[in-house]
């Protein structure tokens, strides 16, 4: 607060997209700014050179990023950060019912006060009948899920996989897939300096960027198929993943999160139980022994 009091005495004044007229600084005006040191630095992204020039110093954004960073990392030592918890699933877990994205949450019982955490819609519920659901009990279904996969069939019945995926692989001009991978990235940026300069509205970005974002997936998916070396290498790697899910209970609540994370994309729960698993797409051959329902996801209302 300190910041923008400072700013507005020296006589300085904040605009963005969605003011007409500039506005005095206040504390969530400041911390937009530092959010978006990269844009100043003239990048479009973190690490992504933009189409402009660096507005400000480029070691000075790196500087507020890096203490941005360092004080983001310093955990409290009161109560409060004890009573924190990692939600394994946060981010991939839906409602079996309505399709809406759920998200962890805590608070304490009403009788005893031991903090209990579960999943609940993530806004409303918009007249959905589905009761929240105990964490531990959901990410519990998760994780046994993961470990029931068979190993040695999983190994025999990915031999042909991969073959398919390098004959695949053998019939891609990798480097024209390439070229159009910059060209879809480099619209992409013009839409967002677009937006950035207010020549086009945040719903014309998203309607203009959607399709884009969905070319520029399916052209590194192929592009990933085309870098995966030998066989013999494709062969480790599922061998090194497969022994890992084995191990999955006995890691820490942030490595099976990043597990997790890694090979699915959602999972859908209703009735206090998960009822379908959506791998992410490489990692499909995982699941074809277990997937737990084909039936088609209800769409958000």
């Amino acid at each position: 607060m300190e910041t923008a009091i400072a700013l507005n005495q020296a006589g300085w004044y904040f605009w963005d997209s969605s003011h007409s007229i500039p506005k005095p600084f206040n504390a969530m005006s400041v911390d937009s700014i530092i959010r978006r040191t990269h844009i100043y630095a003239g990048q479009i992204e973190p690490g992504q050179p933009g189409a402009h020039d660096p507005i400000l110093p480029v070691e000075l954004c790196q500087a507020v990023r890096q203490a941005k960073l360092v004080r983001r990392n310093v955990k409290s030592k009161g109560p409060r950060n004890k009573a924190h918890r990692v939600f394994l699933l946060s981010g991939i877990v839906y409602c079996g019912r309505c399709g809406r994205k759920l998200c962890g949450q805590g608070q304490p019982h009403f009788k005893t006060r031991e903090r209990i955490s579960y999943y609940r819609h993530m806004y409303n519920k918009q007249g959905c009948t589905e009761r929240d659901v105990f964490a531990v009990d959901i990410e519990s279904a998760a994780l046994e899920a993961l470990t029931r996969i068979d190993r040695d069939a999983l190994a025999g019945d990915l031999a042909g996989d991969i073959q398919a995926l390098f004959r695949q692989a053998a019939l891609i001009d990798s480097q024209s897939d390439l070229e159009k991978l910059d060209s879809k990235q480099a619209e992409v940026e013009r839409l967002i300096d677009l937006y950035q300069t207010g020549v086009i509205t945040k719903d014309q970005l998203i309607a203009r960027k959607a399709p884009l974002d969905s070319e520029i997936d399916e052209l590194k998916n192929r592009v990933e198929i085309t870098s995966l070396g030998t066989l013999a290498d494709v062969e480790a790697i599922v061998s090194e993943v497969v022994d890992s899910l084995g191990k999955l209970h006995e890691a820490s609540p942030e490595l099976q999160k990043t597990i997790l994370h890694s090979l699915i994309e959602r999972i859908d729960i209703a009735g206090q139980r998960v009822t379908g698993i959506t791998p992410l797409p490489w990692a499909k051959p995982f699941f074809k022994f277990w997937l737990m329902s084909s039936r088609p996801r209800p769409a958000p209302a």
